[in-house]
This record gives C-alpha cells, structure tokens and sequence, in this order.
C-alpha cells in the first residue's frame, strides 16, 4: 500500500566548487571538488518518506551510469 503515488524522472545535478574564474565558451577551466547529486522527481520522493508516507516512485530507468547511481542513492533512503 502507498500513500503517494509520484511519477516523476530523476536528474543527476553536476556540482563544480572551487572554480578559479567563471568558464568562458572555448576556454579550460579546473575546478576544485566535484560531486552528483540525484535532482528532479528524487527530491521530493526522498522529502516525502521522510514526512513518513509509503511513496511510490514511477520514473523510467536505464542501465547507465546515472540510472545506476540514483537507484542506489534511492536504496540509501529506503525509497525502493
């Protein structure tokens, strides 16, 4: 049984920290740290457990890297 039912598609959000100028088009730019984020329909699937409801996650997933990632990050927080 769920309380909620969201369809929804995941985004993986790519996050550069310690740049040492703005990325201009055609240039290199190094940044510091980077780290994935699982976004989109993941948020508030997460926020919804969390509140304590049985939520159902309709979302289509591949066998990518980015599939794979969110889906073990969804495990993490008892979404599957």
């Amino acid at each position: 049984m769920i309380d909620v039912l969201l369809p929804s598609a995941y985004s993986c959000d790519l996050i550069f920290t310690g740049l040492p100028d703005i990325p201009r088009l055609g240039d290199e730019v190094y940044s510091q740290g980077f780290k994935i984020i699982p976004g989109a329909g993941f948020i508030p699937a997460v926020a919804l457990t969390r509140l304590g409801l049985q939520v159902g996650w309709a979302c289509d997933f591949g066998n990518d890297f980015f599939s794979r990632y969110v889906l073990e990050e969804a495990k993490k927080q008892k979404l599957t």
